[in-house]
């Protein structure tokens, strides 16, 4: 297990930090508190004078009311966004609002749904829009300190999974809404909400960080650092593991001999469990590290294939796996259809450069002839795109063994 110590040691470089990020960091440091619970108390990092935010109910007023006309004739999406909210107050991450400070500074949230066809649990989740401007052309997002990156960049990570003799992957619960938002500051994380049109629409709070604001990146993957920090003393491969082996909600790590796997995964889940950051879809290359919940997803069928950091990974054979079908077929062939289907492909490690470069080719010619996004394209290059597509769909999958 030593080299895991060697290869935090080597990854751990500190980058040039701006000073914002630095006032960020300071912030966090001075007030950040866990509660009897242990679970992590936060306060957003502003930048500047959040009074400068002024009216924002009406803006999100008229954004809900469009969105619940939308879902009306969408009865099937409607009843997953009301289980979701609802499911949002039970587990007291958002509450009712009886009284809102309209006159102090305050900011409330528009949302909306997306749906995520290839998730194996939440298929519709909720998105919070911190990003939309009040009457001073200001929003919360234009006010808050997004905080530097600390987490390990997704290639290095993915390489150095890669080198394991067992590997395994896990994922954080919620993780956003497991780091609570100090009361004075939810005030700032208001939003409009009913689960149904027929009664009045009221003003809820959220009580954790929140997806869609501009620090919640920072403050949520900083919460698993403070946690590493605390308890190094006593649980120290867990700790290095916990600042190393993340990409926010992500772990992937392991470890060459089953001991050392063992040791590895029960101080990551105490370190964290301290913080209630709860671990789940526990994965790995060796049958004994997979939890049950898991084994009942993954069968004999699917040849026991998961993601790992948006990539196909099959346990069995510890292959990487890359699928290729377009999106849809396109009647006209343009640069935006290109570039649509050329981008599906997700190959963070570039091991499937040889594959793909003619499409990339066929893109830097689009950009060289200036065209417009929804121009048809020259038939030399209608022609060159055709067979490329058609070289692409003649594999089905292509396999990354272990380094």
């Amino acid at each position: 297990m030593q080299r895991l110590w060697v290869l935090e040691t080597v990854d751990w470089k500190p980058n040039p930090i701006s000073p914002d990020h630095r006032i960020c960091k300071r912030h966090f440091i001075a007030t950040t508190h866990q509660d009897t619970t242990g679970r992590i108390i936060v306060r957003l990092p502003f930048k500047d004078n959040p009074a400068a935010l002024e009216a924002s109910f009406d803006i999100a007023r008229r954004r809900f009311l469009a969105i619940e006309r939308r879902l009306l004739h969408l009865p099937d999406i409607y009843s997953q966004y009301v289980s979701f909210m609802e499911e949002y107050e039970r587990l007291g991450h958002m509450s009712v609002v009886k009284a809102p400070k309209s006159d102090e500074p305050h900011y409330y949230i528009p949302h909306h749904c997306v749906l995520i066809h290839t998730s194996t649990s939440t298929k519709l989740r909720v998105v919070f829009d911190a990003s939309c401007q009040t009457t001073t052309q200001t929003s919360l997002n234009d006010l808050l300190l997004v905080g530097p990156t600390i987490q390990t960049e997704l290639y290095r990570l993915l390489l150095r999974f890669r080198l394991y003799r067992y590997a395994i992957t896990a994922d954080v619960t919620k993780i956003y809404r497991q780091v609570s938002l100090i009361k004075n500051y939810r005030e700032f994380h208001y939003i409009l909400w009913r689960a149904s049109a027929n009664v009045d629409l009221l003003t809820y709070q959220l009580n954790t960080v929140t997806y869609g604001t501009a620090s919640a990146p920072y403050l949520a993957v900083r919460s698993l650092h403070y946690l590493a920090d605390k308890h190094v003393a006593e649980f120290p491969i867990g700790a290095a593991a916990v600042k190393s082996s993340f990409y926010v909600d992500d772990f992937l790590c392991g470890a060459d001999d089953t001991d050392a796997l063992h040791r590895l995964k029960e101080e990551v889940i105490e370190i964290l469990r301290r913080g209630q950051f709860p671990l789940s879809k526990w994965c790995s290359n060796h049958p004994d590290f997979m939890d049950g919940q898991t084994m009942k997803e993954l069968s004999i069928t699917d040849d026991f294939t998961s993601s790992a950091l948006g990539v196909t990974w099959n346990q069995r054979n510890d292959t990487l796996l890359f699928s290729f079908t377009p999106k849809q077929v396109h009647k006209s062939i343009t640069k935006r259809t290109i570039l649509s289907i050329a981008s599906s492909l997700f190959d963070p490690l570039g091991v499937l450069s040889p594959l793909v470069i003619t499409s990339e080719i066929i893109m830097q010619e689009l950009w060289l002839l200036k065209l417009d996004w929804d121009e048809s394209v020259p038939q030399h290059i209608h022609q060159a795109w055709n067979c490329c597509l058609a070289s692409l769909t003649s594999y089905t999958y292509y396999t990354c063994t272990p380094i």
